[in-house]
């Protein structure tokens, strides 16, 4: 199977990669890379389709999946745009090729209102910035540029995903290199509450729509468990809570949600199969932060 991926050098990507060393793969990226096996970097710009679109009709992509997102943690307009416009540009030219069958996306729960609750496929949205703005566009724009065609687009709604890979500032890695350097940190958000995943279950779920037929449709990937902040702060600090954690008592709380996973559940019979406790554990023993 012929697989294209963007981002394919990020945190998802990175990981999910591992995983398709018996596929054809060629991924899009900024860095040159070394070939490895069947999996062949191609080095371009995504704002210039002229830089991979000769590359990618020779390959005949069966699979499209598009990670790629630049610039993050970074959520203003002019990079939301700009990530927009290269969205539009990869999916149009792999779409002109006729050996495209499936196009997944990653999206994420950012889209998502603050609404205190669990959230399914069809809940109602509020954009919250610029990021979740370009986010819900796209999904809008896709849905509605493959409805006359035998492509099927599976939009991934993404919750809070960690594992290997993760950006170094993020919660949990922060926590991590807090608990190994006995370092303070500071929780601005003790009291939010969040759906985390570890990223094989997120992998898992990218392998079973590589491999099953699906019709066009948004899917939530979580663990579909509500967890608070300050309860993970307490996981991984464990007897040094008290010690290494500042925590901010005139926090709002900024998001309060997690993932319905009755859909994926009943299409495929998904379920995590790694819980908070032992993604925590993998990681704290192999810490690389």
């Amino acid at each position: 199977m012929n697989i294209l991926i963007s981002g394919g050098t990020g945190f998802i990507g990175i990981n999910l990669v591992k995983k398709l060393l018996s596929q054809h793969v060629l991924i899009l990226t900024r860095e040159k890379k070394k070939n490895i096996k069947n999996i062949k970097y191609l080095e371009c710009n995504l704002s210039k389709p002229d830089s991979y679109r000769k590359q990618i009709k020779k390959f005949k992509p069966e699979i499209l999946i598009h990670l790629a997102w630049e610039g993050l943690p970074n959520y203003n307009l002019r990079i939301s745009n700009i990530n927009f416009q290269n969205s539009k540009n990869l999916i149009e030219e792999a779409s002109k090729i006729k050996s495209l069958k499936k196009i997944l996306i990653s999206g994420s729960c950012f889209e998502g209102n603050n609404l205190g609750k669990k959230i399914n496929e069809k809940s109602t949205f509020q954009n919250k910035n610029y990021f979740s703005s370009a986010k819900t566009l796209l999904k809008n724009w896709v849905f509605e540029f493959h409805k006359k065609t035998n492509v099927e687009v599976a939009w991934i709604r993404i919750f809070y995903a960690y594992g290997y890979g993760q950006r170094k500032n993020s919660l949990i890695p922060s926590l991590i290199k807090a608990k190994i350097n006995q370092s303070k940190i500071k929780i601005k958000t003790p009291n939010d509450v969040c759906d985390f995943i570890y990223i094989d279950d997120v992998i898992s779920f990218f392998k079973i729509l590589i491999k099953k037929k699906f019709s066009s449709n948004i899917f939530n990937l979580g663990s579909g468990k509500p967890t608070k902040v300050i309860n993970i702060c307490k996981k991984i600090l464990g007897n040094d809570f008290k010690n290494l954690c500042i925590i901010d008592k005139n926090s709002k709380i900024k998001n309060y949600y997690w993932a319905d996973i009755l859909k994926i559940k009943k299409l495929y019979n998904y379920n995590t199969k790694v819980s908070l406790d032992n993604g925590i554990n993998n990681l704290m023993k192999n810490y690389e932060y």
